[in-house]
């Protein structure tokens, strides 16, 4: 029988397999974007500043919406969570635009500024993981071996492929043994 019932807001929460399919959904997404955007890094710093410019926002909202539904079933407020959200992501915003201001100036080259671009995403991504669920540490993991991949090899995209099948099964498969803290398992939950 499914966990359902209102939330401390009233609302209708989600079940337990509706959020995992949610958390697996977001997981899928953010691994597919940053092999693209892996790869666009590669080719141009200028189009990965506008691509990065625009998945900046695209991760958030996946954050938010898988931490939402995990704020809901634990009764937590979303405004908290979406703020949280929005001060995580909107540093990296920052970031990034500080880094395209010192490729601007010429303090950075091409292919540095594209890696650092890629460990900022990294870093962000990962330590996201706390709040929004440990697929997001996973994530963040798969964009720094990116990262390595990029500032190692000329031919990324294959060797990018194969580290990115692993991961992809260990997030789908391995929910309930991760030993990653997350802020659900700090509340006792899941």
């Amino acid at each position: 029988m499914p966990e359902t019932g209102p939330n401390l807001a009233g609302q209708p929460e989600l079940t337990k397999r509706e959020r995992l399919r949610l958390e697996e959904v977001a997981f899928l997404a953010l691994v597919g974007l940053s092999i693209i955007g892996e790869s666009v890094t590669n080719y141009s710093p200028i189009i990965s500043f506008w691509y990065w410019l625009t998945m900046i926002p695209v991760f958030a909202m996946t954050a938010i919406i898988t931490e939402w539904s995990q704020a809901r079933a634990r009764g937590i407020s979303a405004t908290n969570v979406i703020l949280i959200q929005i001060v995580h992501w909107g540093g990296t915003c920052i970031a990034l635009f500080a880094t395209y201001s010192l490729w601007h100036v010429g303090r950075l080259g091409n292919e540095h500024t594209g890696i650092v671009i890629l460990l900022l995403l990294a870093l962000t991504t990962f330590l996201d993981g706390y709040h929004v669920g440990w697929r997001f540490y996973l994530a963040g993991l798969l964009l720094f071996a990116y990262t390595i991949i990029a500032a190692l090899l000329k031919a990324v995209i294959w060797v990018a492929l194969l580290v990115t099948v692993p991961v992809v099964i260990l997030g789908l498969y391995w929910d309930k043994h991760h030993p990653l803290p997350t802020a659900a398992k700090s509340l006792g939950k899941r």
